[in-house]
């Protein structure tokens, strides 16, 4: 259940509404908001999308081993964890990179190329499956925070 949620794309709320989000510096934050109050995000890279959620400090330390998140953990940057979508099997068209604003990079075709024996019909990622997936993270962080501080996860 969600306590609070916000959300929204780049095109649609000021650069401010996630200066906290990491790496912004070099990679560009599509979509953004909170969940159970947690911050998260989702940058673009030229490989896909990759997407974070900051966990409150009392469970930070225990999040690689509590968790479960498509790939596992693949970033951590003091407080915020996530995961990427550049796992073999992964992919993304193009277009959909193309139309949040992110230019494939020169390696983009060949990795796709790649990644295509092992994808076995597995679907392209889209912003709103890593939004979906971001979320349930939240869920879950959310549930290990209320367990750590004596509370009930829902």
């Amino acid at each position: 259940m969600m306590d609070e949620r916000t959300e929204g794309r780049s095109d649609e709320l000021p650069i401010e509404g996630h200066v906290d989000c990491p790496w912004t510096s070099y990679s560009e934050v599509v979509r953004w908001g909170r969940h159970h109050g947690l911050p998260w995000c989702i940058h673009g890279n030229e490989f896909g999308l990759t997407a974070y959620v900051r966990a409150p400090g009392n469970v930070c330390a225990s999040l690689d081993l509590e968790v479960s998140v498509h790939g596992g953990l693949t970033a951590h940057d003091g407080q915020w964890v996530g995961f990427d979508t550049a796992h073999a099997g992964d992919w993304w068209r193009r277009s959909h990179l193309s139309d949040l604003n992110i230019e494939p990079g020169p390696a983009f075709d060949l990795l796709t190329e790649m990644m295509s024996s092992l994808r076995q019909g597995s679907p392209a990622w889209t912003v709103n499956d890593v939004q979906a997936e971001v979320v349930q993270l939240a869920d879950q962080i959310h549930d290990l925070s209320q367990l750590d501080s004596g509370g009930s996860a829902q």
